[in-house]
């Protein structure tokens, strides 16, 4: 089962995971990356986010999850995150937009895969399998439960 649930995971990573998205308070006049100069930024150190912000000049208050920097959101100690899309969907699906909202574009979108050893059986069941839930709706079902979305 636990396996399965896996699969279903990086299912819904592998059609949907973006870099970044900006996640700010409602009453925030942030509405994309043009906002973002001047304003304070959390991010996970090394990230693919803080990449984005470094080459676009953008200092950033490192955090080390999510929890941290939506915490820090809510207190106003910062005024936008840029993190991985998934995680800022997962955490507005479980707790409601009544704290934040997702805005702007998805600044560099980004897919992800399953490693395996090479001549790895479980390759084709794993890529008939994912293959089979986007076709059959699955997917989507999964991004509507656990990121407030399809894929």
């Amino acid at each position: 089962m636990l396996w399965l649930l896996g699969i279903v995971m990086i299912a819904q990573f592998t059609a949907t995971v973006t870099a970044a998205l900006t996640v700010d308070q409602l009453r925030s006049d942030i509405r994309g990356p043009n906002d973002l100069p001047g304003r304070t930024i959390a991010t996970a150190p090394g990230s693919i986010a803080a990449a984005w912000l470094q080459a676009h000049d953008l200092p950033f208050v490192p955090v080390s999850d999510t929890e941290h920097a939506y915490g820090m959101l809510v207190r106003g100690e910062i005024q936008a995150i840029v993190y991985e899309a998934p995680q800022c969907r997962h955490w507005l699906a479980m707790r409601g937009p009544s704290m934040a909202a997702l805005v702007g574009p998805v600044f560099r979108p980004e897919h992800y895969g399953i490693a395996l050893p090479p001549g790895s059986p479980l390759r084709k069941p794993i890529n008939v399998a994912l293959l089979a839930m986007q076709e059959d709706g699955t997917a989507d079902a999964i991004g509507r439960r656990w990121f407030g979305m399809p894929h």
